[in-house]
């Protein structure tokens, strides 16, 4: 199928036509973008692509990065990922006795780009931890001054090539 574009910035009138290779090429950018993110994190420095790990019967501790591809609740209540990367795709289950992974797992959405480190067993890991690609939690550096600061954004009043704007602030501050 084909995406309609209802409204775009651009002067055109015309919509443009999106193919399947596009969201595709944006889907592998985010994951590439992502994935250099996570590698930069202790936990994932010796990451494995997932077709690596497909058919390997001992059981070993594992790293990887992938694309939340599916996510289910098993009959047990564990969570089950289909994680994938470039290279294929491979089951991942979180225990529900791992209370804050699990908490985790839960918040955790389509096609996210996650960092997994577990034991693999031939066509499943079993995770001991979900990394994500957010800033690590390390100790803040503080000033000892009190300070302040303010961000505003272009707010593009004034412009025809965005929603309307109110023409009486006066009325808009009440």
């Amino acid at each position: 199928g084909s995406v309609k574009l209802i409204v775009t910035h651009k002067d055109s009138n015309e919509a443009i036509k999106r193919e399947a290779a596009e969201f595709i090429a944006n889907f592998n950018c985010r994951y590439k973008l992502l994935s250099n993110l996570l590698k930069n994190r202790a936990e994932l420095q010796n990451t494995t692509s997932i077709s690596r790990l497909i058919g390997k019967k001992d059981r070993e501790q594992v790293a990887i990065i992938g694309m939340v591809f599916d996510k289910q609740v098993t009959k047990n209540q564990n969570i089950m990922f289909t994680i994938e990367d470039p290279t294929g795709n491979i089951k991942v289950l979180v225990n529900k006795n791992k209370k804050e992974m699990m908490m985790t797992a839960s918040d955790t959405m389509f096609d996210e780009v996650i960092g997994i480190t577990g034991v693999s067993s031939d066509k499943i890991i079993f995770a001991d931890s979900i990394i994500l690609p957010d800033v690590p939690n390390k100790e803040l550096k503080k000033s000892p001054d009190e300070t302040y600061a303010a961000f505003i954004s272009d707010l593009h009043y004034g412009s025809d090539l965005f929603l309307p704007m109110v023409d009486d602030l006066d009325r808009f501050a009440k």
